[in-house]
């Protein structure tokens, strides 16, 4: 979203953590049992070179990802807490619940309640043009959005973002570039993407709603383009204004203070499950 997306490129301050990616030359992580997919498959050619895997095993973050503590202004009301990300039974949990220590909950400045979200990113690892994939499923309720997103200092790529629309089986879903560009000698910050569209969804996913279980989501970077997908399936392509800036990978569900008064009334935590991230490198 253009809010979210303008506080977040000012908002790198993150905590340090390592790397956790493969050279290529021990072979790809598998997944999770049954979490292969087609277009798992599909990217494992002679075109791409697997170079980050994680399927989030054990019962810890790998040292590849820190927890963002990145405030934005339109949250207010919810702040990043690393007790809202952890890993269990091979897959990511990131959640928002209601905070419990802000007593009163519900302020005149935050009438729908405070809350506590989850969000995760990859600070010292970055990546260039290649295929960028996450496994995901999503939440349910609506009042919050989780997220699988690119950024480098001056753009963010979302690769999908879903603001759980509770009894729309296929709205919800959202994909952006924000970036720079230059437009009649001058330098604006401009969008492109945005909502789905429902029949799109519906022709990849079927009759059922994108939180009833995993699918994987992805964006394919290269100099000319991005191009995005569902399980293998394109729905979106921006051609114009492609950066050029290595990115760190971003997990997060959020909730901003325009989202709460859905939230308020939802039965929480709400969690997004993510079964494995993997990016490959063009050759």
């Amino acid at each position: 979203m253009k809010t979210r997306a303008a506080a977040a490129l000012t908002a790198l301050g993150l905590a340090c953590g390592g790397m956790a990616f493969t050279d290529g030359s021990a072979g790809a992580v598998s997944t999770a049992p049954g979490a292969a997919s087609s277009e798992d498959g599909a990217v494992t050619t002679s075109s791409f070179k697997l170079v980050f895997s994680d399927n989030f095993n054990g019962n810890k973050l790998s040292k590849a990802w820190s927890f963002r503590n990145a405030q934005a202004p339109q949250r207010v009301c919810s702040k990043p807490d690393a007790r809202m990300a952890s890993v269990k039974n091979g897959k990511l949990l990131l959640r928002v619940q209601r905070d419990a220590s802000r007593k009163p909950n519900v302020t005149n400045r935050c009438p729908n309640g405070q809350y506590l979200n989850g969000m995760i990113g990859t600070p010292n690892t970055t990546f260039s043009y290649g295929r960028f994939s996450a496994r995901i499923k999503f939440h349910q309720p609506k009042g919050a959005h989780g997220a699988f997103w690119l950024q480098s200092p001056s753009t963010e790529v979302d690769t999908i973002e879903y603001f759980g629309r509770a009894g729309n089986k296929t709205g919800g879903l959202r994909s952006y570039v924000h970036r720079p560009k230059v437009v009649n000698g001058q330098t604006k910050f401009v969008t492109s993407g945005g909502p789905l569209k429902a029949s799109k969804v519906r022709s990849i996913i079927g009759n059922h709603r994108i939180s009833d279980g995993f699918h994987t989501f992805t964006v394919v970077w290269t100099p000319t383009s991005y191009v995005f997908s569902i399980d293998g399936k394109q729905t979106l392509k921006v051609t114009d204004a492609v950066s050029s800036s290595p990115v760190n990978l971003v997990l997060s569900l959020l909730s901003s203070d325009y989202e709460l008064p859905a939230l308020k009334s939802a039965k929480l935590p709400a969690t997004m499950q993510v079964d494995w991230v993997k990016v490959w490198r063009r050759r």
